[in-house]
């Protein structure tokens, strides 16, 4: 080959498409290889680009979409594994290739709470019940909302401010796959009661002595009274 011959050849392959240089290809990737459901996938068309091509997707579940586009997305709901495949085809010729992706499934996080309201300092016992995706649940993250947070399966924890709590809980299985739930106004704590009454006579000179007691207790909902007046008399009014 002369120098002329080598130049223009080189500039024929810079200049030429690359599926006129190289054939027709098909190509592709994905933004991962495996995710948890559920996912949105990205896939990224590599193939040979020109008038007249087609491009056929299959992306593992049961459907083939047409498109030109060079970036797809495909949302995964379930767990499995899926086959996606790539068709190439520009007038009777056709180009195949194919790719696998994992979709894990997600656990589902929820938990049991015992008691769920009390007097202050009120300990609850909190123990998780969430539901594993065929994978141990190796992580739990608890916020109970008063600037506490714990972790492990079965935690206690003691509100000593009266208020209405949520508790947070977020899990990790041993696929990575996480889910959180947050239970709202879950705990309610309350002030302790206050006893305190007023007598209307509290001395005199001769029996019998007449006093008429008035009950100014105070507390949260509804409250029980017991009376000792210490004359071996009692009453629950």
């Amino acid at each position: 080959m002369n120098f002329k011959s080598l130049i223009t050849a080189i500039i024929l392959q810079i200049a030429l498409p690359k599926f006129l240089v190289f054939g027709l290809t098909a190509d592709f990737t994905l933004s991962m290889e495996s995710a948890c459901a559920p996912s949105l996938v990205v896939f990224y068309n590599h193939s040979t680009q020109g008038p007249g091509i087609e491009y056929l997707w299959d992306f593992g579940k049961g459907a083939v979409v047409q498109s030109d586009e060079m970036i797809l997305y495909e949302s995964y709901t379930e767990s499995g594994e899926y086959t996606i495949t790539l068709r190439v085809i520009e007038g009777t010729d056709t180009v195949i290739t194919s790719q696998e992706i994992t979709i894990f499934g997600s656990p589902e996080a929820n938990f049991l709470v015992e008691p769920s309201e009390g007097c202050t300092p009120l300990t609850v016992n909190i123990t998780e019940n969430s539901t594993a995706a065929g994978v141990p649940v190796t992580s739990f993250l608890w916020d109970f909302r008063d600037g506490s947070t714990a972790t492990g399966d079965h935690v206690n924890h003691t509100y000593s401010v009266p208020g209405m709590y949520n508790v947070y809980l977020e899990i990790t299985d041993d696929n990575g796959c996480s889910d959180f739930i947050e239970f709202h106004d879950v705990i309610s704590v309350y002030d302790l009661p206050e006893a305190r009454f007023a007598a209307s006579d509290s001395f005199a000179c001769d029996p019998p002595l007449n006093v008429t007691f008035t009950n100014l207790s105070s507390g949260f909902g509804l409250l029980d009274f017991f009376w000792d007046f210490g004359n071996g008399d009692q009453s629950t009014d």
